[in-house]
C-alpha cells in the first residue's frame, strides 16, 4: 500500500519527451496533485544539478496542500538516468505508478543539446561539434553547479534509452510501469492521457 504521505504515480523521464506537458495535463485532473516544483529531483542525487527537497521531511510537505481524496504525483526526468532513483522510489513507495516518456534517441540528444545551449549550459552550438567533445569532456568532468550537471553534456550517455529501461526493469514490476512515446503523444494526446489515468487509478474527466 502506497504512503499516504507520499506520491504514488512518478513521470520518470526520459527528458525531453513530453513530461512537462503531461505533468501540466495531470495537474488539471481534480483527482490528482502535482507537486510544485515539477522535478523536485529528490531520488536522483547522483544525477540531479540541484535537489529541490534534501530531506524526506521537505520532500513530503511539496504534497501537504493535497486533499485526503487525490492522488500525488511529480515529474523528475532525472530518475530514468539515476543508478539509485527507481530502487529508492520502489523502496518507500513499494506500490508506485511510473510512467516512462520515450522518443527517438537521436531527436532526444539534439534537444537536449538545444535547451543547454538556449540556457548557456553549452558553450558549443553546433550539435556535431558538441557530440564530438563528449569523450574530452567525459575525461574532465567539471564540478556540478546548481544549475548545472556537466554529465549533462554527454549527449550519448543521455540518450541511451535502451540501456535506462534494461535498467528500470530489472528494478521495477512490469505491470507499474507505463510507457509512453512523444511521437504518440502528439498523434494522438487522448489515448495517452487516458492511458496515464488508467494507469495512476484516477477516473476520466473528459479532456
Amino acid at each position: 500500500m502506497s504512503n499516504p504521505n507520499l506520491p504514488s504515480l512518478f513521470l520518470i523521464g526520459a527528458p525531453k519527451c513530453g513530461t512537462t506537458s503531461l505533468a501540466a495535463w495531470l495537474s488539471d485532473h481534480p483527482g490528482l496533485f502535482m507537486c510544485t516544483p515539477k522535478e523536485p529531483d529528490f531520488y536522483a542525487p547522483d544525477v540531479a544539478s540541484s535537489i529541490e527537497a534534501d530531506n524526506i521531511e521537505a520532500y513530503r510537505a511539496l504534497f501537504s496542500a493535497a486533499r485526503g481524496d487525490q492522488i500525488c504525483g511529480e515529474a523528475s526526468t532525472t530518475y530514468l538516468r539515476s543508478q539509485k532513483a527507481v530502487g529508492a522510489i520502489l523502496k518507500d513507495v513499494p506500490d508506485a505508478r511510473l510512467v516512462v516518456c520515450l522518443r527517438h534517441p537521436v531527436d532526444l540528444a539534439v534537444s537536449v543539446h538545444g535547451q543547454l545551449v538556449r540556457t548557456g549550459r553549452e558553450t558549443e552550438a553546433d550539435f556535431a561539434k558538441a557530440w564530438a567533445l563528449q569523450e574530452t569532456r567525459r575525461a574532465n568532468l567539471g564540478q556540478r553547479r546548481a544549475d548545472h550537471n556537466p554529465a549533462d553534456q554527454l549527449y550519448g550517455d543521455m540518450a541511451m534509452l535502451g540501456a535506462q529501461v534494461q535498467r528500470l526493469l530489472q528494478v521495477a514490476p512490469r505491470e507499474q510501469v507505463l510507457f509512453i512515446f512523444l511521437e504518440d503523444m502528439k498523434r494522438d494526446p487522448r489515448s495517452v492521457y487516458r492511458a496515464i489515468l488508467t494507469h495512476a487509478g484516477v477516473g476520466d474527466d473528459g479532456r
